[in-house]
């Protein structure tokens, strides 16, 4: 066989993962209907709620050589051989974590212990002279509460991953949190561990193998997973109902509340907010809501739309006496709101934090604000669509802000584990899939059709002051007023929508509309090179044709920046998703032809339309003054329609009776 080259980078076979935790083995691999008489002869068991391999480690050899001769093309013997020494220096409790076995006190120092079929179990359990009880399909054992734990983590089952049953309860495992991630081996690998070339029958060398002892611990935080909370599906269908939601977000509800350190990813427009808001709603006790000061009125609104009895309180200077049930706070007054905390003996049963990637940089001040906060709070629950912006060491900080035990080891660690080799990052991938949920759009969303989505901006006190100060002076005209208060609605919808772009998948494209054309130089600035093309009507016809071209085509051209006038009619846009109005048109019919670049013949996915609005300002009125106008014009259709309908009928009465 020739030596391990880059080429297996790309080209593992069939092999996706070997896990170990120092007593058995656990094998992931990609399906082959030769494989399983393989496994069985080697003495391993399928188990079915993982769908993973499970034997006892010392046969691993035996096995990667055995899958080899079946065929090296689909299982490279040098591949397997590198993914078990990986698996043998992360050393982790894998199988108690994925099947978190029953224990229960039976009285007399007597415990009935469930575990699935495992062989390395069950050779432990014959050796501690357990007796199996076929009727209760349980292992019987005998001995004080601190001899059973101490032996049962000496086989790499320790305490926190047992489900422990009180005394008269069924005997009955909780689903484990651990699942299997895929493992990659590359060249980089080699590089960074030091192994040397593999050869058929030639062993791995590993220098520095002889790491510290506690690294290759099953407790090293690193691996430890999390406890998952018994949630009833009652409960979850029940905050279904109340809260109108679609059956992916019934999934985000669960997820947040089987955790007490979970983070929502979910694509943008999947309703992260309303999973947040039922999720929390079903806890007891207060609840603080942390995001950007934009996005402050937006949460309050969303809240009391499904709780309307609720009157959120939004921090400004000051908390009041009493604890509200909910607390909004940005994250520039979060050190001014942990200040008025001190004199309150307040507690939080969950802190949620809306785009948490803005926490991204540790020693920043306000993630440190972060954590102080959360050290009030039971439940960390974070919320973001771009977990990682550039770095795997910026989830690191997140894990540690939500309490997730990964977050618990030092940063230069986490480091080593993580982050050097793409094996290393996709392996972080598969360690924080227990505590991320990440749904895309396409792959929920399965309906076409156009959405609109309308979310409050809060806007700063000095852009308030601006707008009261135009809007407030008697020596401007009407006209004058509406037109500068359209232009400043324009400059501060600028920076909320561009965070929104930024939280779109990679691949995603949208149609920016503007009003005005200082806007239009604005988004082109901020957006990367190449990345955007532009049409305000001072364009040749050359120059636009161009620019759509490159929009549908190119899949690097992610942004199409129009003047609502010129962009907004004429043209076929189908490449975007996504549709945002920095300010809205005059007439619904401007806006419905603008919406509807993208909206039309050839589009065979769901079109998005973000509106922002600004609470308290002209954007309101103009908004309801589109509303009535698009009920006018509605109702002239409809009465159009409905004398038609009525002609057609009188049309058909009247030849039936020629004719009878």
């Amino acid at each position: 066989m020739s030596d391990y080259t880059s080429a297996h980078t790309q080209d593992q076979g069939l092999w996706a993962g070997i896990y170990s935790d120092g007593l058995r083995l656990g094998v992931w691999t990609k399906y082959d209907k030769r494989t399983p008489k393989i496994f069985k002869e080697q003495g391993f068991a399928w188990l079915a709620e993982k769908k993973i391999w499970v034997g006892l480690r010392k046969w691993a050899d035996d096995l990667i050589a055995a899958l080899s001769r079946l065929d090296e093309s689909a299982f490279p013997r040098e591949i397997g051989d590198a993914m078990l020494k990986k698996a043998d220096q992360r050393r982790e409790p894998f199988w108690s974590a994925a099947v978190r076995p029953a224990l229960q006190p039976r009285g007399g120092n007597r415990w009935f212990f469930m575990p699935p079929f495992d062989p390395a179990t069950n050779r432990a359990m014959k050796k501690y002279n357990a007796r199996w009880n076929s009727e209760e399909q349980c292992w019987m054992l005998t001995g004080v509460a601190d001899d059973i734990f101490a032996y049962l983590d000496s086989i790499a089952i320790p305490v926190r991953n047992l489900t422990t049953v009180p005394v008269g309860a069924p005997l009955r495992r909780q689903p484990g949190a651990w699942s299997p991630y895929l493992m990659k081996v590359s060249q980089e690998d080699e590089e960074a561990s030091g192994v040397k070339r593999l050869h058929v029958g030639g062993v791995v060398q590993v220098p520095g193998a002889e790491k510290k002892e506690e690294e290759n611990e099953p407790d090293n935080p690193l691996y430890k997973p999390l406890e998952l909370l018994p949630v009833d599906d009652a409960v979850i269908e029940d905050i279904a109902v109340r809260f109108s939601l679609l059956p992916y977000q019934n999934e985000g509800v669960r997820h947040f509340l089987q955790r007490t350190s979970a983070l929502n990813a979910d694509d943008m427009g999947l309703g992260k907010t309303r999973q947040t808001i039922a999720a929390a709603s079903y806890l007891p006790g207060g609840k603080v809501i942390v995001c950007p000061a934009s996005l402050k009125d937006n949460w309050s609104r969303e809240i009391q739309m499904v709780l309307p009895d609720t009157d959120p309180f939004i921090f400004e200077n000051t908390l009041p006496g009493e604890q509200p049930g909910w607390c909004i706070v940005n994250y520039e007054r979060l050190a001014d709101f942990l200040t008025a905390m001190e004199k309150l003996d307040w507690h939080f049963s969950v802190m949620a934090v809306d785009e948490a990637h803005y926490l991204k940089e540790p020693t920043a001040q306000r993630t440190e604000n972060a954590f102080a906060l959360a050290e009030y709070a039971d439940r960390k629950w974070l919320l973001t669509a771009t977990p990682m912006l550039n770095t795997p060491m910026e989830s690191w900080t997140l894990l540690r802000l939500s309490g997730h035990p990964a977050g618990d080891i030092p940063a230069r660690e986490f480091s080593r584990a993580f982050t050097k080799t793409r094996g290393d990052r996709q392996g972080l991938g598969g360690r924080i899939s227990e505590w991320m949920i990440r749904r895309m759009k396409d792959d929920v969303l399965t309906l076409a059709g156009k959405y609109r989505q309308e979310p409050v901006i809060t806007i700063s006190e000095v852009d308030r002051v601006s707008y009261d100060a135009f809007m407030d002076d008697d020596e401007l005209m009407v006209l004058q007023k509406i037109n500068l208060a359209r232009q400043w609605l324009e400059r501060v919808k600028r920076e909320p929508i561009l965070e929104m772009l930024g939280d779109l998948q990679p691949d995603a494209k949208a149609i920016i509309f503007c009003n005005f054309e200082a806007s239009v130089r604005w988004f082109m600035k901020q957006l990367p090179d190449g990345s955007a093309v532009r049409l305000t009507g001072k364009e040749t016809r050359k120059q636009r044709d161009a620019a759509v071209q490159q929009f549908q085509n190119d899949p690097n051209c992610r942004w199409f920046v129009g003047n609502i006038k010129a962009a907004g009619v004429g043209l076929n846009l189908t490449a975007a998703t996504y549709v945002f109005f920095v300010s809205r048109p005059w007439t619904p019919a401007d806006q419905t032809q603008a919406e509807d670049r993208a909206y039309r013949i050839g589009q065979d996915r769901r079109v998005e339309i973000y509106i922002p609005i600004v609470a308290d300002s002209i954007d309101e009125q103009i908004r309801s003054l589109l509303i009535d106008k698009q009920k006018v014009t509605e109702d002239v259709l409809v009465g159009a329609l409905e004398t038609k309908a009525a002609q057609v009928a009188s049309e058909d009465a009247m030849v039936e009776e020629v004719f009878s």
